[in-house]
């Protein structure tokens, strides 16, 4: 069976890129913040899920592009890398694609060189003068485009993605700035971590480890050096679990979060699902009847019961009684809404059975009962079945797979179709709920 995790992974930024060497002022792009995914609610099966975090790719000097963002991946789930700046160059070299797309470095002149496309987060920005590299892009928006002006800033990196993951809000994935020939002038990198650019003489700034920034793109000055654009920052990969739900899990930097429980891995490692140590508790208060839909007090009054329950290993497949029956006080408890209950405690399967002996099989069935169990149905639910002799197997009638831990509600059901299908030869009619909590 799955259980329910909530997850976040994000790949390496991407490196910036260089300006051109010999110096000629062509400034390079920031890198691309790492491809970003996240989803809540997946179901996962227990043991060992291998995660792999992206680091950051390398930021560039003498006239070369960023490198790419390493892949991040967990659950068969991949974030690609961000795409690396490219490097300023005398003939134009367009932004590099990834999870979100690298910068363009400038073309001598003021021609345009496209930045690079993102295929998880933003595209990269254009250089359109070539002072002036484009931003990287975020997981969250493009970067933006380095303009055709006088001693102007490059491109800044586009933002990330924000994520409350870990029971703070934090930017994931942000682009590094582009380069900016001009001096002072700082192409600021997006929230997630993406480094800001560099200017005359100044390196790009490297992204963020641990948010998948992209890289800050480097420049120079005409007849002077060139200087490295930034490295992109490492990935991450963020695992959250309602504690219940779970047993003692191992991997990556464990935390809380009230309810939940949270595993960071900034680096590679193993991710280990195991069951909760504890037994469960599933719990039944009833109200179970079959009906003449006009005669409903002296239709009662026709049954005989027995109620039962036992924690298996498997469902049974026939109508066997299960191993404890009710006392005949639990019979008493359980007949009217008094809050007292009887308890199921166990692992794997935990079954209550309701069988009832009518005086004919024409009588429509009404079920309803009132349950709560310590296990969470967000991620196990609890059937209620009645068993069809015609066809000798147990059918659903009705579950419930949204009521917190520790909280009642109500399953229910009306029979009033192939009425004589659900009773056995001696009139017979037999239900049961359960829950899977192993």
């Amino acid at each position: 069976m799955a259980y329910n995790i909530d997850y976040l992974i994000v790949a390496g930024g991407g490196g910036g890129g260089s300006a051109r060497t010999p110096a000629g002022g062509e400034s390079g792009g920031g890198g691309g913040g790492g491809g970003l995914l996240t989803d809540t609610g997946v179901g996962i099966e227990l043991g060992t899920h291998p995660v792999v975090v992206g680091a950051g790719g390398a930021g560039k000097n003498d006239q070369t592009s960023g490198g790419d963002g390493g892949n991040s991946s967990a659950f068969e789930i991949t974030s690609i890398g961000g795409g690396g700046g490219s490097a300023g160059d005398y003939s134009g070299i367009v932004g590099r694609n990834g999870g979100c797309g690298g910068g363009a470095g400038g073309q001598e002149g003021s021609a345009t060189i496209s930045g690079g496309t993102g295929s998880q987060g933003g595209d990269g920005g254009d250089s359109q003068w070539s002072r002036a590299g484009g931003g990287g892009g975020g997981a969250g928006e493009n970067g933006q485009d380095g303009p055709y002006q006088t001693n102007a800033t490059g491109g800044e990196g586009g933002d990330g993605t924000e994520s409350s993951i870990t029971g703070s809000a934090v930017d994931y994935a942000g682009g590094g700035g582009g380069a900016s020939w001009a001096s002072n002038n700082v192409a600021v990198g997006g929230a997630g971590g993406g480094g800001d650019g560099g200017s005359q003489l100044v390196a790009g700034v490297n992204g963020t480890d641990g948010l998948g920034g992209g890289g800050g793109g480097g420049s120079t000055q005409n007849g002077g050096p060139t200087v490295t654009g930034g490295d992109g920052g490492d990935g991450v990969v963020i695992i959250r679990y309602l504690t219940s739900d779970f047993g003692t899990c191992t991997g990556g930097d464990k935390t809380t979060d009230g309810d939940y429980t949270v595993h960071t891995f900034t680096s590679n490692g193993d991710f280990v699902a195991v069951t909760a140590a504890t037994t469960r508790t599933i719990t039944a208060k009833a109200a179970i009847k079959i009906v003449d839909i006009t005669k409903t007090i002296t239709a009662k009054a026709k049954l005989t019961s027995c109620y039962t329950r036992e924690c298996v290993a498997s469902l049974p497949n026939d109508t066997a009684q299960l191993a404890t029956s009710y006392t005949s006080s639990d019979i008493t408890d359980v007949s009217s809404d008094n809050d007292i209950y009887v308890d199921l405690e166990g692992v794997k399967f935990l079954v209550h059975q309701y069988k009832f002996t009518n005086d004919n099989n024409t009588n429509k069935i009404y079920t309803t009962i009132n349950l709560k169990s310590n296990f969470s149905t967000i991620s196990h639910t609890i059937y209620l079945q009645i068993y069809d002799f015609d066809g000798d197997v147990w059918e659903t009638i009705d579950s419930d797979n949204s009521t917190a831990a520790d909280t009642e509600f109500d399953l229910e059901a009306l029979i009033s179709v192939d009425i004589s299908n659900y009773y056995s030869n001696n009139n017979s009619v037999v239900l049961r709920v359960y829950q899977e909590v192993s």
